[in-house]
């Protein structure tokens, strides 16, 4: 059952990630431009009144750190972070107590063992350090230099943590740009 859910959850997020790579413009609309400047850590997110795709992702970017640190963690309790989403007014559908997909493709996805499901992985469309679904491939390591390891098509990184079992980041591009984070 899990291995189904899996399997279409990723054919999901691989074909809103290859629509993203063309949808998501490289400029910002002006309306909009104070709510995707740059957030310091310092500064607290602004919550989204009204679908706003770009200052949404801007925004979970600063919630989960690439080596799965953040407010927004590893092995966080699903129900964690779904009360954070709702703190922060982002839409999301959940499926099964497994997962959590945010309006922008943000995709938060877990297993169960023990009490709760807690998170296993997530995909981003923008990571803390400014990378985004639909920027040219080239800008994977402008930012993050070059790979630990290179696929058919996906950049892995791997990110230590302090006590715990090193993290895979890995970006993943289609036609020349990032098409999953």
């Amino acid at each position: 059952m899990f291995k189904k859910l899996f399997i279409i959850l990723t054919l999901a997020c691989l074909v809103f990630s290859l629509v993203s790579c063309k949808a998501i413009p490289q400029t910002q609309p002006e309306e909009t431009s104070s709510l995707n400047s740059s957030v310091s850590s310092d500064e607290s997110i602004v919550p989204t009144s009204s679908v706003d795709i770009a200052a949404i992702s801007a925004q979970l970017a600063q919630l989960s750190n690439e080596d799965g640190t953040g407010e927004i963690y590893l092995s966080m309790p699903i129900s964690e972070i779904e009360t954070k989403l709702d703190t922060l007014e982002f839409s999301y559908e959940k499926d099964m107590e497994l997962s959590l997909m945010v309006i922008d493709g943000t995709l938060y996805a877990g297993s169960s063992s023990g009490d709760s499901p807690h998170l296993d992985w997530f995909w981003l469309q923008q990571t803390k350090s400014g990378l985004k679904i639909g920027d040219p491939k080239e800008r994977i390591t402008e930012i993050y230099g070059a790979p630990n390891q290179e696929l058919s098509h996906s950049y892995v990184y791997y990110k230590d943590r302090p006590g715990e079992r090193p993290v895979d980041f890995m970006v993943s591009y289609e036609n020349g740009c990032v098409s999953r984070i």
